[in-house]
């Protein structure tokens, strides 16, 4: 499998805070972003924000994530922004 060599970022806690001030930090750097979150309100609210601060995101998100039990699906994600 090839992919592009984009450089993926995976945040947990990306709704707010210091996960979702990394998502911008990454993004304004060019990294495609995974975040993931517990609560989808909050992640819908993030997701907008960071379209709005960064010119052509490139994302995928997970909502209502438990990253203890939901590891390979954020692992899954970060493999599928890399192609």
């Amino acid at each position: 499998m090839e992919h592009s060599g984009a450089k993926v970022c995976v945040i947990t806690g990306g709704s707010s805070g210091m996960g979702l001030a990394t998502a911008h930090r990454m993004g304004k750097k060019g990294y495609r972003l995974v975040l993931a979150a517990r609560t989808p309100a909050k992640l819908d609210h993030a997701i907008a924000a960071l379209f709005a601060a960064v010119s052509d995101p490139a994302m995928g998100y997970l909502t209502g994530t438990d990253i203890l039990c939901d590891g390979g699906c954020i692992a899954g994600g970060a493999r599928a922004l890399r192609r």
